[in-house]
């Protein structure tokens, strides 16, 4: 596939963002990448402009490629041009570009795990609980699997969720042995 680039800017200049091979086909469509939006760029390489390609005085480039992808974060800061929609589970198991993307996902809480303790990275302990979320109770075959963390995952378990239908505002669309799923979010709704 075609790369694509886009030039973001700040108070201190422009810069271009160029995605390649993999990072191009799941960031060709991303909602974040609309002109005029505040974004937020993660895992990403930096790399040197080539002189012919580069607006003047411009000396560096951001990178995404197929090895930057699965740590690729591409999220929009306050308000987007674009319209939120509430994205059902098969829509963001339809979208390859929503990952690292923020979004809304309403669906219904099959299994809701118990509340267990993960060991970060960084050695620090953190409550986390795990559910199946589905676009209907009868059809679970098709689920994403949404991590709560800290508080979140304190305070939504399976009496909360078990078996009802949510909506998630701002939850991050993420990969996990390459399979998609969403992690915490900024607000849960019980329907």
């Amino acid at each position: 596939p075609l790369g694509f680039q886009v030039r973001v800017r700040d108070s201190s200049g422009q810069i271009d963002v160029k995605f390649f091979s993999q990072a191009a086909e799941v960031f060709r469509k991303h909602p974040a990448l609309q002109n005029g939006n505040h974004i937020r760029l993660e895992g990403f390489n930096l790399s040197q402009s080539e002189e012919k390609y580069a607006p003047p005085g411009q000396q560096w480039e951001i990178r995404y490629n197929k090895t930057s992808t699965k740590s690729a974060v591409v999220s929009v800061l306050g308000r987007t041009k674009a319209t939120q929609k509430v994205m059902s589970v098969g829509e963001v198991l339809r979208s390859p570009e929503t990952v690292g993307t923020h979004v809304d996902v309403e669906g219904w809480a099959l299994v809701v795990g118990e509340l267990e303790k993960k060991i970060l990275q960084n050695g620090d302990a953190v409550d986390s609980r795990s559910i199946l979320l589905a676009d209907s109770l009868s059809a679970p075959n098709k689920h994403l699997r949404w991590m709560l963390w800290d508080k979140m995952a304190q305070q939504y378990g399976p009496v909360q969720l078990n078996r009802r239908r949510v909506c998630i505002t701002q939850v991050l669309v993420k990969l996990w042995d390459r399979v998609p799923g969403l992690s915490s979010g900024r607000s849960v709704k019980v329907l």
